[in-house]
C-alpha cells in the first residue's frame, strides 16, 4: 500500500499546532481536524498559483471578476471562524489561576489590558495570530520534512554508519519515526526530485511512498 507522508506529516504538525494553541489534541482521524488541513491545503494551492499573483498586482480590478480569489476568501474565512469558536469557548472556560493554552494566555492579557486604548490584546488580533501560526507551524514544517524524507529515500547512501547523538535529539519522536522506518524498509531510488513551478515559487511534487520490508538473511 501507498502512503502518503504529506498528509501524515500535515496531521503531525497540525496537531501539535492545535495542543499548544487550542489545549487540545486532535486524533488524526478527526473530522474537525481534516477539515482543516483541507482548507489549509486548498488555500496554499491558491496562492501559490499564478492567478493568485496577477491578482496581487491587480486586486482592484480582478476583485470585479469571479475567479478562485472568491474560494480564496471563503475558506480563509472558515478557518477564522473556526478559530473564533474556540475563542469564545476558551472563554467560558477560563481559569485567571491556571491558563491551559496560547488562547487562554492571550484572553487574560487582553482582559487585564482592557482599558487601554492602544493595547494589541485585541480578539480580532487573537484570530489573526492564531491563523499565522496555523500557517506558519503547520503547512511549511510538513513541507519541510516531506522534501527532507524525499531527499533520504532518493539518497540513502547519505545515511552512512549511526552515530551517537544526544539523548534529547534520540528520543524525539521525529527522530524514532525516521529511524525506524528507514531500518526496517526500502524504497524506491526512482525518484523526480525537480520542483515544479508555481506563480513565482517552487514547489516539491506531491508524491506516495511504498515501503518494502528489508530482507533478512
Amino acid at each position: 500500500a501507498y502512503l502518503d507522508p504529506h498528509f501524515l506529516f500535515n496531521s503531525i504538525s497540525a496537531s501539535i499546532v492545535c495542543s499548544v494553541v487550542l489545549g487540545e489534541h486532535f486524533n488524526y482521524q478527526d473530522p474537525r481536524l481534516l477539515q482543516l488541513l483541507h482548507l489549509m491545503n486548498e488555500i496554499f494551492i491558491i496562492l501559490y498559483s499564478s492567478y493568485a499573483q496577477v491578482f496581487e498586482i491587480f486586486p482592484g480590478i480582478l476583485k470585479h471578476f469571479p475567479g478562485t480569489h472568491t474560494c480564496l476568501y471563503s475558506m480563509i474565512q472558515e478557518v477564522k471562524d473556526f478559530i473564533t469558536e474556540n475563542m469564545e469557548r476558551h472563554q467560558k472556560m477560563l481559569d485567571p489561576s491556571g491558563p491551559k493554552d496560547f488562547i487562554d494566555s492571550f484572553l487574560l492579557l487582553m482582559d487585564k489590558e482592557h482599558s487601554d486604548p492602544e493595547s494589541e490584546f485585541r480578539q480580532q488580533n487573537l484570530v489573526h495570530m492564531v491563523f499565522s501560526l496555523f500557517f506558519a507551524g503547520t503547512e511549511t514544517s510538513s513541507s519541510t520534512l516531506c522534501f527532507g524524507f524525499l531527499l533520504l529515500l532518493k539518497n540513502p547512501d547519505v545515511l552512512g554508519k549511526p552515530i551517537c547523538l544526544s539523548e534529547g535529539i534520540s528520543h524525539t519522536k521525529l527522530f524514532l519515526f525516521f529511524t525506524a522506518i528507514l531500518q526496517n524498509f526500502s524504497t524506491s531510488e526512482d525518484i523526480d526530485l525537480i520542483p515544479q513551478d508555481s506563480g513565482v515559487g517552487k514547489v516539491s511534487l506531491m508524491f506516495q511512498i511504498h515501503f518494502l520490508p528489508h530482507q533478512r538473511g
